[in-house]
């Protein structure tokens, strides 16, 4: 008789195919499962790129938005600047002294705000404190300046001044000291901006006029 230890050949064999069907099962379901996953990461990788694609585009279209307002502003500020006023500040002479206008060569009209004037005697206009500062009048009624109209001797320097100092008047015509004018104007454009002139001049007693000098910021226009 067999002993009960040892299993009959047949079912060691039935054990093993067992055992590899189900092994082959396992393996199936894993590919299976491997498939689906990489089934949903080409879909997910998909939809990246379709959302990248978006963006790239929203991009694209959010630079040429930004672009054209670019331009947009730019064409703005240029007929803006074209039309704007510019008041620049020229000088008469006659017997009472020197006249500083204000003539608007803009093509809109400027509305003065502030003004200031005066003179000192300095070494050299390099002596000049940087940056310039001034005494403004404000206007209690504003003054406006039409396109190539002026506001005429908004400062005057009486030549008696000058011509009283006779060792002033000497250091100036041999050159040792400097007559100097300085002074600004502020005004309005059309839509509110705020306009700055600035002037400084040198008297030149050789040919009896006014010649433009000073540090940077004493002569500008905003």
């Amino acid at each position: 008789m067999r002993s009960p230890d040892i299993l009959p050949q047949w079912l060691l064999v039935v054990v093993g195919i067992l055992g590899t069907a189900a092994a082959i099962w396992a393996g199936c379901i894993a590919l299976q499962t491997l498939g689906a996953i990489r089934h949903e990461a080409r879909i997910a990788v998909r939809a990246l790129v379709q959302t990248r694609k978006f963006a790239d585009a929203a991009q694209r279209s959010a630079d040429a938005s930004q672009s054209s307002a670019d331009a947009a502003k730019l064409n703005a500020d240029a007929i803006i600047k074209a039309e704007r006023p510019w008041i620049f500040i020229g000088v008469r002479t006659d017997a009472s002294g020197f006249n500083f206008d204000a003539t608007n060569y803009g093509r809109t009209p400027a509305e003065i705000v502030s003004w200031s004037g005066t003179f000192t005697i300095e070494i050299s206009h390099g002596d000049l404190r940087v940056p310039p500062t001034y005494t403004e009048n404000m206007l209690l009624h504003r003054r406006f300046v039409a396109p190539e109209e002026s506001w005429k001797a908004f400062y005057i320097f009486p030549m008696g001044l000058y011509s009283q100092d006779r060792d002033l008047r000497m250091d100036i015509n041999r050159g040792e000291k400097k007559l100097i004018f300085l002074g600004n104007i502020k005004y309005l454009d059309m839509i509110g901006q705020t306009h700055e002139t600035r002037f400084c001049f040198a008297y030149r007693p050789i040919t009896d006029d006014l010649e433009v000098v000073g540090p940077e910021g004493y002569n500008q226009h905003t």
